[in-house]
């Protein structure tokens, strides 16, 4: 599962593992959605959720353009219906941006260079000398040589509509009712950050893990809120909210065993 920037899967009853890499809260309920649809929904689910210090938030980005547009509107006609009109201006405006990252990741110079260089290569796994940099021939991502300075995370202003958080919510119940395990985990920052900005949380922040409390008691959700990594020489952290794979792998697979039993 990676980091678990957001992602759906199963361990423990055989029947697949779903993961997207860095897609958002809301991505991850639009898929589980999507594989209940077609009844390919795991057992078991494990749903990553971002930080809630990061206030990340972000339109899905796996659908085809058809049904991300169907998504979109009907984000903005119900935020528009409700009255929440500064919501329904953050949907237009993530949607467009999301659809022009799309475009460049798919037309740009750097997508173009690594589609001639593989086809040239004959190996679809080929890496491009600037990939490889950063990249296992995998598809994993390689931790930086060397440790550099960890950057600050600065308290965030609210970006998560707050609606639309506690409908995904809503949805993930249903699942559980349908006789699912819903798994949700706050991914980790860096520790130090971590208990400064729990020693004082902005307003949306508190608002979002009140919402998050509720649903975790009101539809029997397994939470986990953030966990502590130490950032030790063995096992460093190299960025601010990538904690070392071995630390957070062996804490994933704990929690999904205990929330199995």
């Amino acid at each position: 599962m990676g980091t678990l920037g957001a992602s759906a899967g199963v361990t423990a009853t055989g029947r697949g593992h779903f993961s997207l890499s860095s897609e958002s809260f809301n991505g991850t309920v639009q898929l589980i959605d999507k594989l209940a649809e077609q009844s390919k929904l795991p057992k078991i689910l494990v749903v990553g959720l971002d930080n809630l210090h990061l206030q990340r938030d972000n339109v899905p980005f796996w659908p085809n353009f058809i049904d991300r547009l169907q998504i979109a509107t009907q984000n903005i006609a119900t935020a528009a219906v409700e009255a929440r009109f500064v919501d329904a201006a953050r949907h237009i405006w993530r949607f467009g941006l999301s659809e022009t990252i799309r475009f460049d990741n798919a037309f740009g110079p750097t997508t173009i260079l690594t589609a001639i260089s593989r086809a040239v290569s004959g190996d679809p796994n080929y890496l491009t000398p600037i990939e490889a940099r950063t990249y296992r021939a995998d598809g994993s991502q390689k931790p930086p040589a060397g440790k550099g300075k960890i950057a600050p995370i600065l308290p965030s202003s609210s970006h998560l509509v707050m609606a639309q958080f506690e409908r995904n919510l809503e949805r993930l119940g249903t699942h559980v009712a349908a006789g699912h395990r819903v798994i949700i985990m706050e991914t980790p920052i860096y520790p130090a950050f971590q208990q400064q900005l729990d020693a004082a949380p902005t307003r949306a922040v508190i608002s979002a893990r009140q919402r998050w409390n509720t649903a975790c008691s009101k539809f029997g959700f397994y939470c986990v809120d953030a966990l502590l990594i130490p950032d030790i020489p063995s096992a460093p952290w190299f960025d601010n909210t990538h904690p070392p794979e071995a630390s957070w792998g062996a804490f994933i697979a704990l929690e999904i065993q205990k929330a199995a039993e």
